[in-house]
């Protein structure tokens, strides 16, 4: 049952980033967009917590969602996701004991995913927003919500995880 809970909340969060966030929050106050990346959170403290292999399963599936829900360029978001997840998975051991270490990896992965999405909108010519706009607008302001985000979720997750990984070992005896 235990395996079943990180596909299941990465679901759920994938509901609430395109339903009640929606509802409860103006996402583009004064032309400033506030974009929601909870899903993308839990893929990369997924992928620092519990390696590659799950990190990269799990951003391939919340990609998949994105990428049916919510876009014309199918891929776009499984290949962002999916490479996301695999540079955030190898940082060196001492990172899952640091909540700093653990922020700049999530800022830095953020900062990653997001101008890579827009580069491949801009290449693809599925938006006409300059660099500069974009990052104004978009980058930062998305930013600094996806980091007080992760700094909100950084003990129940942490949490989460021992529990996952405790769980593991008992059913592996």
């Amino acid at each position: 049952m235990v395996r079943y809970l990180l596909p299941f909340l990465v679901f759920f969060s994938f509901l609430i980033e395109g339903t009640w966030f929606q509802i409860f929050v103006n996402t583009s106050a004064g032309g400033v967009e506030w974009v929601p990346r909870i899903t993308l959170l839990l893929v990369i403290f997924t992928s620092i917590y519990r390696g590659p292999g799950a990190g990269i399963i799990l951003g391939l599936f919340a990609g998949a969602l994105y990428d049916l829900t919510y876009t014309d360029l199918l891929g776009l978001y499984i290949f962002s996701f999916g490479l996301v997840a695999y540079l955030c998975s190898y940082p060196f051991r001492g990172i899952k004991s640091s909540l700093l270490l653990q922020l700049s990896v999530v800022v830095g992965a953020l900062v990653i995913f997001e101008w890579m999405t827009y580069g491949i909108y801009y290449v693809a010519d599925y938006t006409d927003v300059i660099f500069a706009d974009f990052f104004v607008w978009r980058l930062m302001p998305s930013l600094l919500l996806n980091t007080a985000a992760a700094a909100l979720l950084y003990l129940p997750l942490q949490k989460l995880f021992i529990y996952i990984e405790k769980s593991e070992k008992i059913w592996q005896r």
